[in-house]
């Protein structure tokens, strides 16, 4: 909450003092706010192609890291882990077979199955 509250300051400085021409300081901050955003958005850094493949001539596959996985990535990576977490832990019994032909033939059951 501090650091938006601080951005909200900058920016409304930077529209009071820069924009009107009262003050070279908050122009020259507005200017690098600007170059910065626009560097962004349009000036990252590329993907490093990590491999590439020939299928048939002229259709080639490329698999490319792009840095960190998203947050939503994140979030299903976590929530499978709990899943396999659960399903290794369950018990025999009916809820622990329901549980098992609930997953069967899924990614969580092929995660928990290598990690046994």
């Amino acid at each position: 909450m501090l650091k938006s509250l601080l951005r909200t300051w900058v920016r409304g400085s930077v529209l009071r003092k820069g924009a009107s021409g009262q003050s070279t300081f908050w122009a020259v901050v507005g200017a690098i706010s600007v170059l910065r955003t626009l560097h962004r958005r349009y000036g990252g850094r590329q993907p490093v192609t990590l491999m590439r493949s020939k299928i048939r001539p002229g259709e080639v596959i490329e698999v490319k890291y792009t840095g960190e996985p998203s947050s939503d990535l994140r979030k299903e990576r976590a929530k499978r882990a709990e899943l396999v977490n659960v399903y290794n832990s369950t018990p025999d019994g009916r809820k622990g077979r329901k549980l098992r032909k609930q997953f069967a033939n899924t990614v969580v059951a092929e995660d928990a199955r290598s990690k046994q």
